[in-house]
């Protein structure tokens, strides 16, 4: 008889044969996701990368990009056919001339975006799927605006006229068109650029680039050299204030009284000034015959912004005074341009005026939001070198009042902010003056958290304010003054509260990326 025995697997051996087949499958799965994301990245990139070749050389060829890419297969005269990876897309969108000089192309699969401008490098929305993710772009020589990565749109700005502003890396001044943004590279020095918004403030100074004429200006020690308006080199327009001396240790100087001003009140005031010998082109504040405050020239021949701020009184009339200084032996020549007086804590760029004084329309740049979701969100601002100031910088507000918001904010010195409906939290948590991002994160019934590179403090929450379907970016009061100025590179608003984690992760993103 044959013994017939057979031997089964028991419940314990199934169990780990199929824990052991679980396991193995999703390390493949895992695998095979990071695998594909990579591969979907390196797609996206390779296309950026091929269509910038393109764009770069028509722009050789024609000195302008093109106004489409996507006429295919034959492009019309002023026109592309760029050829994408299957299952990407492009979407391109040119400078705002119709001989455009900039673009912004954005390669998409799926959730996943890559973007590149002319000048810049591939960069990525991002992550955790951001709402809206703006970065300052440029148009144009030192003009631009901020652009939304997310529905491939521009903000809107409202200003009717054209801004001047310095640029130190040129050394030159340039005029910004009406409803554009002035944009410079970033301070921080990563790739893109930022934009500054402005508040409306007025240079109270009249005659103040010494176009031609040096009128208006009343001249003390004269014995001692000669003042002119001269060609021989400026800061903004062709001309600047010239004083030589020629009388050894003594001072030759030209003077004007500030009248109007208002009591109690902090002044800024500053101007272009040009010497070869330290300690020589000065400018000073007096009131009556004391030196309110004063500053003067490094001697490195080359252009350099000096100024200050003074606080007016009302016994008696403050004297603003640009003076070729009594440091002998020099005798040369100092220049000044670009002067400018203007209530607050803190110079803005340049405003020019003639024989009255002229306000500066503020940049208001808005944004849509209709889709964020207002119970609960956070938001990030990528900010460069600012101005220590007393007053609030403004990132992002959500309604046009003073009390009805959601807003970044730099305080003074050391502090960061985040407030919404008029109840804010403050903390010394960032001790320099350095490019920094802001964050802060709401929920409804949950405490509001402010961050400032990712160190958090929270506070109780406030009511949240009854949210409109517009944004202001760096924008305070609409209704009244309010508009703080600051270079702002990007914007990134999530519709969810993130936590921690999750803001230091967006933080890295934004200051390691462009």
């Amino acid at each position: 008889m044959v013994s017939r025995n057979r031997q089964a697997f028991t419940i314990v051996e199934l169990l780990v044969v199929i824990v052991v087949i679980g396991i193995l499958a999703a390390i493949t799965i895992v695998a095979y996701t990071g695998i594909s994301q990579k591969a979907v990245a390196s797609s996206l990139q390779s296309d950026l990368t091929q269509a910038s070749k393109q764009l770069e050389m028509f722009y050789v060829d024609n000195s302008f990009y093109p106004q489409s890419i996507s006429n295919c297969p034959t492009p019309t005269l002023g026109n592309l056919c760029i050829k994408q990876s299957p299952n990407n897309t492009f979407s391109y969108t040119p400078g705002t001339n119709t001989n455009a000089k900039t673009y912004v192309l954005t390669a998409s699969y799926n959730t996943t975006n890559y973007t590149i401008t002319n000048n810049s490098k591939p960069i990525a929305t991002a992550p955790l799927n951001p709402v809206a993710d703006w970065l300052a772009v440029q148009q144009g020589d030192h003009y631009g605006n901020f652009y939304d990565l997310v529905t491939k749109s521009y903000a809107t700005v409202t200003r009717a006229t054209p801004k001047t502003i310095y640029d130190p890396a040129t050394q030159h001044i340039y005029d910004i068109p009406a409803n554009q943004l002035a944009v410079n590279p970033r301070s921080d020095g990563k790739s893109g650029y930022e934009a500054l918004i402005e508040e409306g403030r007025s240079n109270l100074l009249p005659q103040s680039s010494f176009e031609g004429t040096i009128s208006g200006w009343s001249y003390q020690y004269i014995a001692n050299g000669s003042v002119e308006s001269s060609t021989d080199r400026s800061v903004y327009g062709n001309s600047s204030m010239k004083i030589t001396r020629i009388v050894s240790s003594s001072e030759a100087n030209v003077w004007k009284n500030l009248s109007g001003l208002d009591n109690s009140t902090v002044y800024s005031y500053f101007v272009w000034a040009w010497a070869d010998t330290s300690n020589t082109a000065c400018i000073f504040t007096y009131l009556a015959t004391v030196d309110v405050a004063s500053t003067c020239h490094s001697g490195s021949s080359k252009w350099e912004r000096l100024g200050g701020q003074f606080t007016s009184t009302a016994t008696g009339t403050v004297q603003l005074r640009l003076s070729h200084k009594n440091a002998s032996p020099n005798l040369n020549s100092v220049y000044f341009d670009a002067v400018q007086v203007e209530k607050g804590t803190f110079a803005t760029s340049y405003i020019p005026t003639t024989t009255t004084a002229i306000l500066r329309d503020a940049d208001i740049t808005s944004i849509p939001t209709t889709n964020w979701n207002m119970s609960s969100g956070s938001v990030f601002g990528s900010v460069g070198l600012t101005p220590v100031r007393s007053s609030y910088q403004n990132i992002l507000t959500m309604t046009p009042d003073n009390t009805s918001k959601i807003a970044l904010y730099r305080g003074s010195g050391a502090n960061v902010g985040f407030q919404i409906n008029g109840s804010a939290y403050s903390g010394p948590i960032q001790t320099s003056d350095v490019p920094h991002i802001e964050a802060g994160t709401w929920v409804t019934g949950g405490n509001q958290i402010a961050y400032q590179d990712s160190v958090g403090v929270s506070r109780s929450p406030a009511p949240l304010p009854t949210i409109n379907n517009i944004a202001y970016i760096g924008s305070g009061y609409l209704g009244g003054i309010y508009y703080y100025n600051g270079p702002i590179s990007r914007i990134v608003v999530y519709s969810n509260a993130l936590s921690g984690s999750d803001v230091l992760s967006v933080t890295n993103y934004i200051k390691d990326g462009p």
